[in-house]
This record gives C-alpha cells, structure tokens and sequence, in this order.
C-alpha cells in the first residue's frame, strides 16, 4: 500500500459539494492509515471557483477539527508560522517539503488527531505524508509504515497459546516420569473401577444394552496427569467416563 494518494480536484468537472466530501473521505482513510499529516493543494484566489473552493475547503476543516478528525489547520505553510511548527514537530518529513517557504496560497496542511497509545503508529512511529493534490506536478514520495494487521495479531495470539500448551505438556510429562523413578514423590499410575456395560447394535439401527456376563467388572490403568501418558488415559477421563457404553 503507497504511502502517497493523489486526488485531482478537477477530474470530471466535480461541484464544491462534491469535493469536500471526496476530502473528507480522504481524511478518514488517511487517519485509520496511521498518517499524521495530509498536505492539501488546491486552486487559490479570492474569486471565482479557486476562492470558492478555498473557502469550501476552509470551512470543512473547521468543522472535521470540531469533531475531532483534525487537530491543526495551516494555511500558510512557513516555519514562521505556529501551525507549520506543529505540523513539522508531529511529522518531520514535512520539514523538507519542497513547498515550504515558498508562500503559495494554494496549499493547506491538515494535521490529523493522535491514533491511540494501542494503534501501531505512536508518537516515535516515522510518519507518512497524504498528498492530496489537483494540478499534474509530480508528487511527493515517502517510505510506507505498513499499520500492523488484525492477520498478524491473531497469528501472535496462536502461537503464544500453541507454546503454552506444548510448555504445559512438557511439565506434565517431567512431573510423570519423576513420579514414576522416585514412587516417593507420588503415585503416577492408579486405576478406575468400571462396571462393563456393553452396547450391542441391532436391526432397524436400534442399540441394546446388557452387562458383559465373561468380565462384568474391571480395573480400567491410568496416569495421574493431565495429558495420556505411557498408553494410559488420564485417571480425571476416566472418572468421568467409566460409565460410557463400550460398543461392540
């Protein structure tokens, strides 16, 4: 994803209306981006569409500072300036703007409100410039921050429990074994007593049940863990499932 987007203003003869909307899109993109400041070009003048447009501009950064979205209007765009200053401070690379000093009413920078201490672009993140222009000139360039992705989010969370569970059978598995060397420590293995209830299929896809008249009773091994160990189930399963049918 380029870090520069370009709006021409003038492509397709577009109303005032029209063009303060397509900027207030692009402000919104602009900050869930992760950019800090959006460099705006337009037509200038007093009269006519260029002071029209201006004005239009003017007054729908006023209202998207009011709601929060942009927090610094500068219209002339000179370090002698106390908006600029703050512009330049938020994001440096504004400080070698090809631009700067040049008094031309045609251009207006927004600086975009701080993202949260959450989001990956924080203060000391390099900021990215959003170039928002209606002439052909060449644009700017500026290396992307690529914003981290909710992707690469859930991928840390996977395998942070991935590794907690293999961290959480490796000491299951030590606790056996010393319990199986040093008895001292604990007992390892144990058993569950079950009665042997068999489910036996029949027609019509019905199931009958009866007692194992050779073994009706016995002592099903396990392992004092909480993973299978040595071939044997946990004795915490088995408990809960010595009642199961045995299916035949």
């Amino acid at each position: 994803m380029a870090a520069l987007k370009t709006l021409n203003i003038e492509a397709g003869l577009p109303t005032i209306d029209e063009d303060r909307r397509r900027l207030l899109d692009e402000l919104r993109q602009a900050k869930q981006s992760g950019i800090i400041a959006v460099k705006i070009i337009h037509r200038y003048g007093s009269t006519g569409k260029g002071g029209a447009l201006r004005g239009a501009l003017g007054t729908s950064l006023l209202r998207r500072k009011k709601e929060g979205l942009v927090t610094r209007i500068g219209e002339k765009w000179s370090v002698f300036e106390e908006d600029a200053r703050y512009a330049i401070e938020r994001c440096p690379e504004l400080h070698h703007d090809r631009d700067l000093h040049r008094s031309n009413e045609g251009i207006t920078i927004a600086v975009l409100s701080r993202l949260p201490r959450s989001s990956p672009c924080g203060r000391l993140t390099p900021c990215r410039i959003l170039k928002v222009r209606e002439g052909g000139t060449n644009p700017m360039t500026t290396a992307p921050v690529m914003p981290r992705t909710n992707r690469s989010s859930a991928r840390r969370v996977l395998l942070g429990v991935v590794a907690l569970f293999v961290l959480l059978y490796i000491l299951d598995f030590a606790w056996y074994e010393l319990r199986t060397f040093f008895p001292q420590l604990g007992q390892s293995t144990g058993s569950v007593h079950r009665i042997r209830l068999l489910a036996i299929p029949s027609k019509g896809n019905k199931t009958e049940y009866e007692i194992d008249a050779v073994h009706p009773e016995e002592d099903v091994p396990c392992s004092h863990s909480i993973f299978p160990h040595s071939g044997n189930r946990p004795c915490w399963y088995m408990v809960r499932h010595a009642n199961d049918p045995i299916s035949m």
